[in-house]
């Protein structure tokens, strides 16, 4: 390869380092004080942290596989790569579960007029925790509810039910909701 642009690859990989460590330290500065506060990231925030890191760690080894000066370290790194697809290949149905426990659509509801972030989880049942919406990045840390089937009909109205099946109509409906704190 040319001096140059290997020059270059490696000024891209640097960057790319530099960027997911920038990603991972925002992160936990956000983190720690939004659990101290009792708040919590949206789930769309964590898997987009998540999937960026991931993506800058594999350009990072790929363009460190292409810039490595000598033969020995190509091969190193060709064994550390082929490493990683067969972890992959080998735990890919872990990697399915922890896939599927991850909330699959995050919505936002308005019931009896006050505002929550619901997360959906269809993995085994279909439910949704809500939490306290807070705005679009973060929300409450403590689970206020769940409901167990919503039903959203054709003229764009929604149904809630609880876990045994009944209708809910207004939150004082549900038994979890009527001793939670007054919500702020």
């Amino acid at each position: 390869m040319d001096a140059r642009l290997v020059q270059k690859m490696k000024k891209i990989r640097n960057g790319i380092f530099d960027l997911a460590g920038l990603t991972i330290l925002l992160y936990t500065i956000a983190f720690i004080p939004l659990t101290i506060a009792g708040l919590q990231l949206r789930a769309w925030v964590n898997v987009a942290c998540a999937v960026f890191v991931g993506v800058c760690v594999l350009l990072w080894l790929l363009l460190t596989f292409f810039t490595a000066d000598s033969i020995k370290k190509r091969i190193t790194m060709g064994v550390t790569l082929l490493g990683i697809a067969c972890f992959l290949w080998i735990f890919r149905f872990p990697l399915f579960i922890f896939c599927a426990a991850v909330p699959h659509k995050d919505r936002v509801d308005t019931i009896d007029g006050k505002t929550f972030v619901g997360y959906e989880d269809n993995f085994w049942d279909k439910s949704i925790d809500y939490y306290e919406y807070k705005n679009f990045i973060v929300s409450g840390a403590k689970r206020i509810f769940s409901l167990y089937t919503v039903e959203e009909k054709p003229d764009g109205s929604i149904a809630y039910y609880d876990m045994d099946g009944n209708r809910i109509y207004h939150l004082q409906d549900l038994h979890e909701y009527r001793y939670v704190d007054e919500l702020k």
